[in-house]
């Protein structure tokens, strides 16, 4: 009796099919302790995708759509429909980061510490990545979602109502607005290096954004502040391949959120060519033919931004 006994394969390890049935039952068991789930749609991986997966074979073919459920300690792929059989289930705490495309609303991925990569298309995209967050951050664990590297730790919840992450962005633009001033740090031979305090600020405005971004409610006289304290640590740059990688990407991107939004894009429309404002986004221009791909890929997002805000 196979069930009892178990089966010898040739290469010489052997199962017992009770033991498979019993792990079985218990990946089953558990989407009943499910505390999130969500309708996803899977994805083929792009052609430069963030990681590749030998196991990519033994996933089923994507189907009309799926459910992605998480578990106190397990992220769960489940069929949709009726039957809702786990596909597969891994630790949360394998779980290395989520990726949120920039240019596809609804496309995310999950990518695990093995490299293993699995992408989705989901119409609430950005509130299910904040669901996600906040369930796991209850659990005491934390993933990154296309945050920089050393970044500060987010002290709010990712699923704020809308008034309650306005007041909350409100208070981070308002620490870099307080900065305008601080200016670029002389440094021998590279006299433009970036101010380590704006750096900071802006790493903090990053990540209690949402992660679909800044509110868009902000208003001109509260961003205006913040898009100078930034502005004035690219202006005048020829080049952002000088100073650290890291720090360029987080002025960018933050002056990207910045313009995003109904104040950054009424400062853009009234600035002169001459205000600190109009030759900081010479830094953008700079970013733009950068030898890091990274820097490159964050100033073409800040170039989109104001051209769509100009439009």
């Amino acid at each position: 009796n196979g069930a009892r006994i178990g089966v010898t394969f040739d290469l010489g390890c052997s199962i017992a099919l009770g033991e498979v049935d019993s792990q079985v039952a218990a990946t089953q068991k558990l989407r009943s302790e499910a505390l999130q789930q969500w309708t996803v749609r899977r994805q083929p991986p792009p052609k430069t995708a963030v990681a590749t997966s030998s196991y990519r074979r033994l996933i089923p073919a994507p189907s009309d759509s799926f459910v992605l459920a998480i578990t106190p300690t397990h992220m769960l792929e489940c069929e949709g429909g009726g039957a809702c059989r786990v596909l597969f289930a891994r630790p949360l705490t394998a779980l290395s980061v989520v990726w949120r495309s920039a240019e596809e609303p609804q496309r995310l991925a999950m990518v695990y510490d093995d490299r293993y990569a699995v992408w989705y298309d989901s119409n609430d995209r950005d509130a299910l990545i904040s669901s996600m967050l906040d369930t796991m951050h209850a659990q005491g664990l934390a993933v990154p979602v296309n945050t920089p590297e050393g970044a500060p730790d987010r002290t709010v919840p990712y699923a704020l109502p809308a008034d309650k992450a306005l007041q909350v962005e409100s208070i981070f633009i308002k620490r870099l607005a307080a900065l305008c001033d601080a200016g670029v740090l002389p440094g021998g031979d590279d006299w433009d290096v970036v101010n380590p305090l704006v750096v900071r600020a802006c790493g903090e405005l990053l990540v209690h954004a949402g992660v679909g971004g800044l509110q868009r409610d902000h208003g001109a006289r509260e961003v205006e502040g913040a898009l100078l304290t930034v502005a004035r640590q690219l202006k005048g740059r020829r080049s952002l391949d000088l100073g650290e990688e890291s720090e360029m990407v987080v002025l960018l991107r933050s002056m990207g959120l910045l313009i995003d939004t109904k104040g950054g894009i009424s400062v853009l429309s009234k600035a002169s060519k001459e205000s600190d404002i109009a030759q900081g986004l010479g830094g953008v221009r700079a970013g733009l033919v950068s030898r890091s791909g990274e820097i490159v890929a964050t100033a073409a997002g800040v170039a989109r931004n104001i051209l769509v805000g100009e439009g």
